[in-house]
């Protein structure tokens, strides 16, 4: 046994330190691999070119033009949409809190504060979170598996059949993927800036 070996085993509290003092990093772009680092600081993603930024804004605009002009077309159809409609104008529907959570008909209430009560407003929250999901697709994406990966992936997100129809419908589910995806893409850079381990309270 060397010498460090027989001086953990004879100092547990040497030991214990030295585990509280290794990190275990992990990197979603080495898709799945964790390495051993004592706060290594991750690599920095590559520049923003201006062919990339140019395709990011056109498929973007590509996104709000096959969602937000056909809301003009569509209208309240579904069950639940009544539910969270009702909701938001303040009416009300009886145990209406087993339909959803409350941060829907709460967006809900803003904008129709905004813009007033409609069937084309209450579709609108979604047409909205739907295109700003694109851009945050490709960004977390970038970050995570690099440039060709982040284009090619906003560009599925922009003409996700999908994705395009449940944004012209006041449903939670396209909301609710907005906000997902940015809680997991937070959730990983706070575990990357800790160098891999979850903030600790000690």
């Amino acid at each position: 046994m060397s010498r460090l070996g027989r001086g953990l085993l004879c100092n547990p509290s040497l030991a214990t330190r030295s585990a509280r003092l290794r990190r275990i990093e992990w990197r979603p772009s080495d898709t799945g691999r964790r390495t051993d680092s004592v706060n290594q600081p991750s690599a920095q993603p590559a520049p923003i070119t201006r062919a990339e930024a140019w395709w990011i804004v056109l498929v973007t605009l590509l996104a709000v033009l096959v969602r937000l002009p056909m809301l003009v077309h569509s209208g309240i159809s579904h069950f639940d949409e009544g539910v969270y409609v009702l909701w938001g104008m303040g009416v009300g529907y009886p145990s209406q809190e087993f339909f959803a959570t409350p941060l829907f008909p709460f967006l809900l209430r803003m904008v129709f504060a905004l813009v007033g009560p409609s069937d084309v407003s209450a579709l609108l929250l979604n047409g909205l979170f739907g295109t700003l999901t694109v851009p945050l697709i490709w960004w977390v994406a970038r970050r995570w598996y690099g440039q060709v990966a982040g284009v090619i992936s906003a560009g599925m997100a922009a003409l996700s059949a999908t994705h395009i129809v449940f944004s012209q419908m006041a449903l939670t589910d396209i909301t609710f993927t907005f906000w997902f995806v940015l809680a997991i893409w937070l959730g990983t850079e706070a575990l990357r800036r800790c160098g891999g381990a979850p903030p600790s309270v000690e």
